[in-house]
């Protein structure tokens, strides 16, 4: 699925308005420099995809969002170099490790992964693959924002607790 236009498209074929958003808070985002033009979410739950697709909609109203269910479809879709990649850790068609690598071996786009894992060695050896962030699915739309905000400016996203485990 995809959003164009000013609508998201589902890959059911559904589609949905967009939200306004207030001109000046746009304006204020566009002058900050924090552009996108294509994302990649990728999460084997279709709540989670259209929740990520809204906030990216939301704070990105022009850019086009390609919706992917498991890896092999991740994989496919990244062959396209979107300016970023919203992934979960679990989905079908390999293990969290082989199937974030193999992403990040198709396209030099950064990597934000968005996952219930608690599970601090595999985020450790995460980030060593060099993905570019990481947020728990129980952050807050405006802390994806902001994530999602850092990873554009060609920086590093870790969640508090995340730094408290590297510092240790």
């Amino acid at each position: 699925g995809s959003t164009r236009g000013g609508r998201v498209e589902a890959p059911s074929g559904l589609s949905y308005p967009r939200q306004a958003i207030n001109s000046a808070a746009r304006r204020c985002r566009c002058e900050q420099g924090w552009r996108m033009q294509s994302c990649l979410i990728c999460d084997d739950h279709a709540m989670m995809r259209e929740a990520m697709a809204g906030t990216v909609a939301m704070a990105w109203p022009d850019a086009t969002v390609t919706l992917a269910s498991d890896f092999p479809g991740a994989w496919e879709a990244m062959e396209s170099a979107p300016d970023l990649c919203i992934c979960d850790l679990v989905m079908p068609g390999a293990s969290p490790l082989e199937g974030i690598s193999t992403l990040g071996a198709r396209a030099a786009s950064p990597i934000l992964v968005v996952t219930g894992s608690e599970d601090d060695n595999l985020l450790l050896a995460l980030f060593r693959l060099g993905i570019a962030g990481f947020v728990p699915k129980t952050a807050r739309s405006a802390v994806i924002e902001a994530a999602i905000r850092v990873v554009l400016a060609g920086e590093r996203y870790l969640p508090a607790r995340f730094l408290e485990l590297i510092d240790s």
